[in-house]
């Protein structure tokens, strides 16, 4: 019996092989007929870009402990040799691809039907709630209009696997404290470049410069099918997740004792071959459990299959959503260019951290004997301010300082009757003291 699945030897230690026609780097000019098939008589006449449908997460398969949702920008920069060679209507099929993997993105992460995975993984499948989207009418630090998917030139033939690689990742390149940077390029292999690898992704911002992930060109072009999969993949490594037999030794041998970490997943022995290049995988194929005669989670994002549904565990999800509260905070918490932030999800991890605190300030309240509560949303710590100028003088300010990041619920109350007379929400974010200014009526 057979089992539908993928193999592309992948991202951050496989890479798939290519016809010697393919080898050369050609991919850019021969896809430009397959992009001008595509195109439909109606968009040809219309010349226009496709329609950005509102995502629907279906929330009716499965749940997890936390049902906020968690939106994460991303922002594509095409780099090639050749991209003169795209006319403006092949760029539009180019952007249409970009909003199509937005949407398998979302499936991936969101709508997983158990029904399509194997039996006993079928009962961990996780919910992420996390939204991937392309921004539109955002802005930059120095509040200029991001372009969300842009088109760069460059002199260099291809590029290899490179976490650090100016001559790419300074094209397009926008605060990755604040959004996911996509950057599609002819990508090869380190150590032969006669290889296509699919992809890779950065963990962390020890170089803010640098962070993000990393497509090959042929995943839009020659591997449409799977592109769920492996972006998925790439992403969940962007999101802090490891292979899920976990890492290599340092001869590149797999060992049991070595592990991705999650405790959901099982301690697989390596990676899932499609060793006959069927894009199969035979009984014999699929890798086990350590120790154990039982199949690994060979459907999992986090290995290296392609063609079937693919999944995330419900302890996967915990570290993704834990992960980007604590090291990519950022992502969710955007500059409106108004003087005001506004936060893509009403919960921002508290980080502990004095350098990335915030302050929040009641200037010039005109009336006495009121109680002000914040409650942090995520981590539920309240902060109370008293305001009584009657008492303080001439002071007329009251602020708390070192208040960990986040979205607060501020209530208004009456000292004498401990009545909430109003109450409201606003984010409190890193440089800068949020002000309010309360009155009779509440606040502005």
């Amino acid at each position: 019996m057979k089992k539908v699945l993928s193999i592309l030897v992948i991202f951050l230690s496989c890479s798939c092989h290519l016809s010697t026609a393919q080898k050369k780097t050609t991919i850019l000019g021969t896809i430009l007929k397959k992009i001008e098939d595509n195109v439909t008589p109606k968009e040809k006449e219309n010349n226009s870009y496709p329609e950005k449908k509102p995502i629907k997460i279906n929330t009716s398969i499965i749940q997890t402990e936390n049902d906020e949702v968690i939106k994460i920008p991303i922002l594509f920069h095409f780099v090639h040799k050749d991209i003169n060679l795209l006319n403006e209507q092949a760029k539009k099929t180019y952007t249409k691809k970009f909003y199509k993997l937005i949407t398998l993105l979302n499936e991936g992460f969101n709508e997983v039907n158990p029904n399509n995975i194997d039996h006993p993984y079928n009962l961990k499948i996780g919910k992420a709630n996390i939204q991937f989207y392309i921004p539109t009418k955002e802005f930059d630090e120095n509040c200029k209009l991001i372009n969300p998917i842009s088109f760069h030139n460059t002199s260099q033939e291809f590029f290899v696997e490179k976490r650090k690689d100016p001559i790419l990742k300074n094209n397009g390149y926008v605060n990755s404290e604040h959004y996911l940077n996509v950057w599609i390029c002819d990508l090869r292999e380190a150590h032969n470049t006669l290889k296509i690898k699919v992809g890779y992704a950065t963990k962390n911002r020890i170089y803010p410069t640098y962070d993000g992930v990393v497509f090959s060109l042929v995943l839009f072009n020659e591997m449409e099918k799977t592109q769920k999969y492996w972006s998925s993949h790439e992403i969940g490594h962007y999101l802090g997740l490891e292979h899920i037999w976990g890492t290599d030794d340092e001869l590149g041998n797999i060992i049991c004792s070595l592990d991705d970490g999650i405790s959901d997943t099982p301690r697989q022995n390596g990676p899932t071959l499609d060793k006959n290049g069927n894009k199969f995988i035979e009984l014999d194929e699929v890798k086990k459990i350590c120790l154990d005669i039982r199949d690994g989670n060979y459907q999992n994002f986090m290995d290296y299959s392609a063609y079937v549904e693919g999944m995330f565990t419900k302890d996967q999800v915990k570290h993704m959503r834990d992960y980007i509260k604590k090291n990519r905070s950022g992502l969710l918490i955007k500059n409106n260019c108004n003087g005001s932030v506004v936060s893509t999800i009403p919960t921002i991890i508290n980080t502990n951290n004095s350098e990335t605190s915030g302050s929040i300030c009641i200037a010039n309240p005109n009336y006495y004997n009121r109680k002000v509560v914040l409650t942090h949303k995520f981590t539920s710590q309240k902060f109370e301010l008293f305001v009584n100028p009657q008492s303080k003088g001439s002071e007329n300010k009251y602020c708390l300082y070192e208040l960990p990041l986040g979205i607060y619920r501020i209530e208004v109350y009456t000292t004498f009757t401990n009545s909430r007379v109003e109450s409201f929400e606003t984010p409190i974010t890193s440089r800068e003291t949020k002000r309010l200014k309360l009155d009779q009526n509440g606040y502005n």
